[in-house]
């Protein structure tokens, strides 16, 4: 079993859970310690456009999302636009602004992107008339943009496990790494002579208590800030407060993988990077409708347990899906459940079994086992998880002591594509997991990352370490913001920033490779990343996790961290286990490279930004 550390006395996970109740601080830290996980690259936003221009390039970066659409293809349809830079994702000029043209300007790198560590930067820009228009928005003046950062309420009993597994950061650090990527991002993006700053919002009470969300947010919409921003991964924001923003007219970088619904019901609320929960069921269906359905389930655990003999028999499929949390079901559960079944059905797959819970770890036990028990009286040898990141511990555990081995399909839920979970889950059971995963090809030497360049170009007398376990995390939220200042012009208004992020145009131009998703939003794909790799555990091998954390069991992408978008999965066997192709996990020099050279410049403040008189 796995240990946590509480002073000087170690208890096991399920002791923890008991002693502090359900551990949303917990959850949350390891949902976004990769979820929103800028690895070898960025994370994005959702959109509607406002201005010809902006519309005109989001419809050539949506033609680049079709079922049918290849990497190559897509990026072609995107590099029609007049005057795009060579190697800058084929951009058009999107002229936002009269005075604002892309592809060019004085802070241009060769491939036409604006200078900055990351691929991901946006098109460079040249601002000409110098007049940002003042006063554009709430929380907008000449010469500043004000921002929330929302500071959750975490028990003390979750940050010390969190901090003792380096699953997250004390206060000081989280704000001392957010501060600097301000500055960093201040000056390499072009904020049109307006410095983008936060001022902190503390929560008034624990995530879970939804009235006091609904407080928070009125008081945070009376201080008319342009949009708030999550400000700590290891309490993410409810959605309801996510909801209450919206609703009163503020911008929110906030939630991650709700369904496509959610987003379309509320404009304002910016989804992460992350595939929404209806885009994971669209992908899962395509790669088992391909090359699992109709065929056995060669990779169960017969081994284990010889009787159950489902490596001799066609698969039955099992959807087991969160539903909601502390005894509370979400109606976000139940509309994944849906289009899972509906992208399903659409290769003649249907579901022997629909097995549901609520994350409460530690107090329902029982619960677990029966929905083990429901999968196994189905005759379930292929169990479709779409999990929070713990409860997957428990319920390995509970199928281990049924004598039940199934196959366990990888979707790229809940960090159920990781190698940082997967070590937590129970071995026996996991050593048959294979999928699908969004993530990509992550390095040996953390110090490689994107933001934790940026934190040590802004504090240079900083050392390593200074920056946090979770600053890749911290990173991801804050380029979302700051892409889409710089992509919408000196008249920065919610339009014009939600316009700006779908002119950004998909990056890598002829998709994504081991190191690098593929990258672009449309209003009806609000999140960033448009393709998956294909997994398995391994559990023999052994390197560092996504912390780059040493130990035995590695999630090994297969054929060198090969991408595919929604179309293009492979109608052969998987290429897993045994059939393993040029099998990777972590590199500091994956297939398809990583970030552009980056030489730093001359030293700049922790106030300011790139065109600040």
């Amino acid at each position: 079993m796995v240990q946590l550390l509480r002073g000087a006395r170690p208890v096991t996970l399920r002791q923890f859970f008991e002693r502090y109740g359900v551990s949303l601080g917990v959850l949350a830290a390891l949902a976004l310690l990769i979820a929103v996980l800028p690895g070898n690259a960025r994370n994005g936003a959702d959109r509607v456009g406002t201005s010809k221009s902006a519309q005109a390039a989001a419809g050539r970066s949506g033609g680049a999302g079709g079922a049918d659409a290849t990497g190559a293809g897509g990026a072609g349809a995107a590099g029609t636009g007049a005057g795009g830079a060579d190697g800058a994702g084929g951009a058009s000029p999107a002229e936002l602004s009269q005075d604002v043209h892309f592809g060019q300007g004085p802070n241009c790198r060769p491939d036409g992107r604006q200078i900055g560590i990351s691929l991901y930067m946006p098109p460079c820009v040249e601002w000409t008339g110098h007049d940002n228009g003042g006063a554009t928005a709430d929380g907008v003046t000449a010469n500043q943009v004000k921002i929330i950062r929302w500071v959750p309420q975490i028990d003390d009993g979750t940050k010390a496990i969190l901090q003792a597994y380096k699953l997250s950061d004390d206060d000081a650090t989280v704000k001392r790494a957010y501060q600097a990527l301000f500055s960093y991002s201040n000056h390499h993006y072009e904020t049109y002579g307006r410095e983008v700053v936060f001022e902190d919002f503390q929560a008034s009470a624990p995530s879970s208590n939804q009235e006091a969300m609904i407080a928070d947010a009125a008081q945070i919409a009376d201080k008319h800030p342009f949009a708030v921003i999550e400000g700590n991964p290891a309490g993410a924001m409810p959605t309801v407060l996510a909801q209450e923003l919206s609703a009163r007219g503020v911008l929110c970088l906030c939630t991650t993988s709700l369904s496509h619904q959610f987003y379309v019901e509320n404009p304002l609320v910016i989804s992460s990077g992350l595939p929404t929960g209806t885009d994971y069921c669209n992908w899962a269906a395509e790669y088992v409708g391909k090359r699992l359905a109709g065929k056995n389930a060669i990779y169960a655990g017969d081994e284990l347990n010889p009787l159950q003999g489902y490596t001799k028999k066609t698969r039955v499929f099992g959807l087991l899906y969160l539903n909601g949390a502390l005894g509370v079901v979400d109606p976000e559960g139940e509309r994944v459940r849906n289009d899972c079944d509906n992208a399903f059905a659409q290769y003649g797959v249907t579901f022997a079994a629909h097995v549901s819970y609520l994350y409460d770890p530690g107090k329902n036990q029982v619960d677990v086992n029966n929905m083990i028990s429901q999968l196994k009286a189905a005759g379930v040898t292929t169990v479709i998880p779409i999990v929070d990141p713990l409860s997957p511990i428990l319920i390995t555990q509970a199928a281990t002591q049924q004598t039940y081995f199934p196959e366990w399909f990888v979707t790229g839920t809940g960090l159920s594509d990781t190698t940082t979970a997967a070590r937590l889950y129970d071995q026996n059971q996991w050593r048959h997991a294979f999928g699908m995963t969004p993530l990509w090809v992550s390095w040996v030497d953390r110090s490689k990352g994107a933001n934790y360049r940026a934190y040590h170009d802004a504090r240079r007398s900083d050392a390593p370490g200074s920056e946090g376990v979770l600053i890749e995390v911290y990173g991801a939220r804050i380029q979302t913001l700051f892409r889409g200042i710089h992509m919408a012009g000196p008249n920065l208004t919610h339009d014009s920033f939600r316009s700006g992020l779908f002119a950004y145009p998909p990056t890598p131009s002829a998709g994504g490779t081991a190191a690098l998703p593929y990258v672009y939003s449309t209003p009806d794909s609000p999140p960033d990343i448009k393709d998956f790799a294909e997994v398995f555990y391994d559990i023999n091998a052994s390197g560092p996790d996504e912390r780059s954390q040493n130990g035995v069991g590695m999630m090994m992408k297969t054929d060198g961290g090969q991408r595919y978008q929604l179309g293009q999965w492979p109608s052969d066997d998987p290429h897993v286990f045994g059939n393993a192709r040029n099998p990777v996990a972590v590199s500091d020099n994956p297939a398809g490279g990583g970030d552009p050279p980056f030489t730093p410049g001359p030293e700049y403040g922790d106030s300011g930004c790139l065109d600040c008189s």
